[in-house]
C-alpha cells in the first residue's frame, strides 16, 4: 500500500447502511439537504465519520483539476480520464493496485475534493444520463418536494445516487469501484487496458477507445470480480482483449460477451487455460463463440 488515508471499513460501510435503513426517513432527508451546500456537507461528514486519528498521506495527494458536474459524473477519455490515471498511476506488483479497488479510499477522494473545492456535492446527485448543468441540484430538490407514494422512493433513490457518487459500498457492494464510481471506473479503464498493452501486441489507446468502453467495460467490469468469472490471468483477459481487438468492425451484444464469459470460467474448471498463451484462449474464445446459439 502506498500510505494514503483510507475510511475505516467497518465505519465506511456503516454510514452507508444507516443512510439506507429508513427508506424516505428523517435522516435521509437531513443527509440530501446538507448535500445542497459544502460546509453543511463537510460538517456533516466531521459529525458522522470524522477524520481524527485517521493516518496517511492525503488520498488526493497533489491532484488539483477543477471539474465541472458532467465531467465528474461522465469523465471523458481525454483529458480527464487520462490526468485521473495520471494522478493514481501505480507501482505494478508492489500491492499499490489493491488501494484502487477499495471504496474506503476513493471515499476519501472524493471528500477532499469537496474540500479543495476540485467538486460541488450537488454534484454528487447527478447522473450519467443527465445533459443539463445543476442537475444535481435539481434532482435532490425534486426528491425533497416529491409528494405522496412517489416521496420515499424518490429520495431514497438519490440518496443511493450519492453514496454511489462517493463510493459507498451500500447501494451495490464492494465491486462499486468498478461499475457506478465515475473515478474507480475510469482508473480500472487505463489499468487493465495498461496491463494488456504490456503484454500483447495492441496500443493501449486503442485498446481503451475501442475494445474496453461502452457496454463492453461494463460487460466486463461486471464480470471481472464475480464469483462466474476467470478473467484476472492475465492469459485468459489478454485472450479476451485479443478476441474483441479482432471484432471492432463486427462487435457483439454485451449478453454474448457475458456469456462467453461465462463459458471461459466452466472451461477453467477442467482446463488449466491461464497457463495458455493469449493468442491460444484467442482461439478457445473463438471456438466458444461459433459453439454458442444465437442470442
Amino acid at each position: 500500500m502506498n500510505g494514503r488515508r483510507r475510511y475505516p471499513k467497518q465505519d465506511w460501510y456503516d454510514f452507508g447502511k444507516q443512510l439506507l435503513k429508513y427508506r424516505g426517513g428523517d435522516e435521509q432527508r437531513k443527509f440530501l439537504e446538507v448535500c445542497l451546500s459544502r460546509e453543511a456537507f463537510l460538517d456533516y461528514m466531521d459529525e458522522h465519520l470524522s477524520m481524527e486519528g485517521i493516518e496517511g498521506d492525503s488520498a488526493l495527494g497533489s491532484f488539483d483539476h477543477a471539474f465541472t458536474e458532467m465531467e465528474f459524473v461522465e469523465p471523458p477519455f481525454d483529458t480527464t480520464q487520462r490526468l485521473v490515471w495520471e494522478a493514481f498511476t501505480p507501482v505494478f506488483g508492489s500491492g499499490e493496485e489493491e488501494n484502487y479497488a477499495d471504496g474506503c479510499f476513493w471515499g476519501v477522494v472524493v471528500r477532499e475534493m469537496i474540500e479543495r473545492n476540485l467538486i460541488e456535492t450537488t454534484w454528487l446527485a447527478a447522473n450519467a444520463s443527465d445533459t443539463h448543468e445543476d442537475a444535481g441540484i435539481a434532482n435532490i430538490e425534486n426528491a425533497l418536494d416529491a409528494e405522496d407514494d412517489s416521496s420515499e422512493k424518490a429520495v431514497d433513490d438519490c440518496v443511493r445516487r450519492v453514496l454511489r457518487s462517493m463510493c459507498n459500498p451500500a447501494p451495490r457492494g464492494a465491486r462499486i469501484v468498478f461499475n457506478d464510481f465515475s473515478l474507480g471506473k475510469s482508473w480500472w479503464r487505463w489499468c487493465w487496458a495498461s496491463r494488456m498493452a504490456g503484454i500483447l501486441d495492441i496500443d493501449r489507446d486503442d485498446i481503451l477507445q475501442h475494445i474496453l468502453t461502452g457496454r463492453n467495460y461494463a460487460t466486463i467490469a461486471a464480470k471481472m470480480h464475480s464469483g462466474r468469472s476467470y478473467l484476472s490471468p492475465e492469459n485468459v483477459f489478454g485472450g479476451l482483449i485479443l478476441f474483441l481487438n479482432g471484432r471492432k468492425k463486427s462487435p457483439l451484444s454485451s449478453k454474448r460477451i457475458g456469456k462467453i464469459i461465462d463459458e471461459l470460467a466452466y472451461q477453467s474448471a477442467w482446463r488449466a487455460i491461464e497457463l495458455h498463451s493469449p493468442e491460444e484462449n484467442r482461439e478457445e474464445i473463438e471456438r466458444l463463440h461459433r459453439a454458442l446459439p444465437d442470442m
